[in-house]
């Protein structure tokens, strides 16, 4: 008789489980490889403006920026600085400087908790965000005015950024 309750519980157990199993959905994703997502090669177009295009996005500088910025990737997001100050920060304090913009992808909403982003958009094919994140602070480098000034003109232009 034990044995029969034994296999009864059993019995039981299991169909509550493939119950429970069958009425619940179950979502799927599969693993996103985010190492070539922010690959890029860039050209110049015909009005001068450099584009970097991505595996998913692509961003356009102004024409006048061109030999004036250097490009930094680390997993999921890409760094564009201001070259000179980014050398002179660098040089002089042995630190990082000179950012203008990140571009970066997750594939959480937690960037909305920065203080200055531009949200880009959802791709459906690598479940990612992409925005770009804006320095809240001066990131010229100020001993030399112009270093200084070049930064800031640069800086005046982050609109057509955000719109290209």
């Amino acid at each position: 008789m034990k044995k029969n309750w034994k296999k009864i519980l059993a019995a039981a157990g299991l169909g509550m489980m493939l119950m429970t199993t069958s009425l619940t959905p179950v979502t799927a994703f599969a693993a996103v490889d985010t190492q070539n997502l922010l690959t890029f090669v860039n050209d110049t177009m015909d009005d001068g403006s450099q584009i970097y295009y991505f595996e998913e996005v692509a961003v356009t500088l102004p024409a006048d920026w061109k030999g004036k910025v250097a490009v930094q990737a680390q997993d999921t997001s890409v760094t564009f600085y201001h070259k000179a100050s980014k050398e002179k920060w660098q040089e002089k304090y042995g630190q990082e400087g000179g950012k203008l913009f990140t571009l970066s992808c997750t594939v959480n909403h937690n960037f909305q908790e920065l203080p200055d982003f531009t949200y880009i958009g959802f791709s459906d094919q690598s479940v990612m965000n992409y925005f770009m994140i804006f320095p809240t602070d001066f990131q010229a480098y100020t001993d030399d005015p112009a270093i200084a000034a070049e930064f800031q003109q640069m800086n005046t232009e982050i609109d057509f950024v955000k719109q290209h």
